[in-house]
């Protein structure tokens, strides 16, 4: 191919770009998946990688000592339950909150509060990162588990505001938990829950 004829610098940004091609040939683009890891990585953000190399690129690329890497597979809604939970125990050591200096941990930890298909074994690890603004992700993610969501509600961090109103914001909380902040003694948080309620209600008139 032509892109391979190119000097390594220029031919990467040109590699990075064809994986973002729509129309690219499979052919090409099966092609890329086997070249330097950041073209493996924008590879990955194509939806029509096969299922099975997709897995096998995450499974493979989580291993990097590359941040940039793992926080690009930790925002990927394709990647597997079980890579993200891995990448949980990565990004919370031992389950604790992790110092400052390992910003990189923090923003992996960020990215799989907010992805859709991080499982509840994940959210297990993810919740002893106290660090905002993670609990507010967490709170407003519809993947984190119920039982996660009432131990937010009886929190006593300082922060308990911001988590109670992102958690009306949460579209896959339980009505029950939505219904209870509506009754909240904080107003911005009880107007907050109230709007959420309506906007559920709106849809399932349209149903």
């Amino acid at each position: 191919y032509a892109w391979q004829k190119v000097n390594p610098k220029k031919g990467q940004r040109i590699r990075r770009n064809l994986a973002g091609n729509p129309i690219l040939p499979m052919e090409i683009l099966l092609s890329l998946a086997e070249t330097d890891m950041p073209t493996q990585v924008a590879v990955l953000k194509s939806e029509r990688v096969p299922p099975d190399l997709f897995t096998e690129m995450t499974v493979r690329l989580a291993r990097s000592d590359n941040w940039d890497v793992k926080l690009a597979i930790a925002r990927n809604p394709r990647t597997s339950p079980v890579v993200l939970t891995e990448l949980a125990k990565e990004a919370v050591p031992e389950g604790k909150s992790v110092d400052l200096e390992h910003y990189p941990l923090f923003m992996v930890s960020c990215a799989l509060a907010g992805n859709t298909n991080t499982p509840p074994q994940a959210f297990d690890i993810l919740i002893n990162e106290t660090r905002p603004p993670l609990p507010y992700l967490i709170a407003e993610s519809p993947s984190t588990p119920t039982y996660i969501l009432e131990a937010l509600m009886k929190t006593k961090r300082p922060e308990a505001y911001f988590i109670l109103r992102s958690m009306t914001r949460n579209a896959g909380a339980p009505r029950s938990i939505i219904e209870t902040l509506a009754e909240s003694d904080i107003h911005d948080v009880r107007d907050s829950a109230k709007v959420e309620l309506r906007r559920r209600n709106t849809e399932e008139q349209k149903k």
